[in-house]
């Protein structure tokens, strides 16, 4: 079979060859508006392809493409709504440029809507040995003592993640955790938290990686 040169080829396939290589990058990507926005190019390049690619223009494929894109328009209109709605208050815009940077605002506004923030006195317990814990919690200012079995372990400071282990592993506070200084705290009730990874895998992703991130930090200054 002889290949056609490019040269020859008409501007039609370049058109529809456009159209699905869009289609193909917008499955590739993870953030949604740019999926829904280059679904809606690649849609409309392929209804002028269907228009003028063929002897009669393909109503059928048209006429689809043209509800396709109506939706994606649609969504897109109401993804970009929201976005306009997010309004954070200094605290929140340096907690999410800081522990949470990698999720869009839009899932970080969901993430402060499922917890709640905590002002407490030098002395609180956060944790108990051996008991459950309800919450999962980030030390925002303050710092807190971790021991086990009356002997201090670990101290933490702004950052630090408490209870994530009991959430990960679904047992009891494998330590003591106290406020060492009047503290704040931002805190997810488990329940809450379980249904945030269920609904949105952006915010399972960015708190996994936190946690890791934090258990590594909290070993290296175990062995020091």
């Amino acid at each position: 079979m002889e290949w056609q040169s490019l040269g020859e080829i008409g501007w039609q396939h370049w058109v529809g060859n456009l159209c699905y290589l869009l289609l193909a990058l917008s499955y590739a990507v993870s953030n949604i508006y740019w999926l829904r926005g280059l679904a809606v190019v690649a849609l409309a390049i392929e209804s002028v392809y269907f228009f003028f690619g063929s002897d009669r223009p393909l109503w059928v494929g048209i006429g689809w493409n043209v509800v396709f894109i109506g939706t994606n328009a649609i969504q897109l209109g109401l993804l970009v709504r929201e976005r306009l709605r997010v309004r954070f208050d200094e605290q929140e815009r340096l907690l999410h440029r800081g522990l949470f940077s990698e999720l869009s605002p839009v899932d970080f506004s969901r993430l402060l809507k499922a917890g709640e923030w905590h002002d407490v006195g030098e002395g609180t317990v956060l944790a108990q040995e051996n008991r459950p814990v309800a919450d999962v919690s980030v030390l925002i200012a303050g710092a807190a003592k971790v021991e086990v079995d009356g002997k201090l372990v670990a101290l933490l400071q702004p950052g630090a993640l408490i209870g994530e282990m009991s959430f990960l592993t679904r047992s009891d506070a494998s330590a003591d955790v106290t406020t060492a200084t009047p503290s704040r705290l931002f805190s997810i009730a488990k329940p809450k938290l379980e249904a945030l990874f269920q609904n949105n895998a952006a915010i399972q992703t960015a708190i996994h990686r936190l946690m890791g991130q934090d258990l590594v930090r909290k070993l290296l200054s175990a062995s020091h």
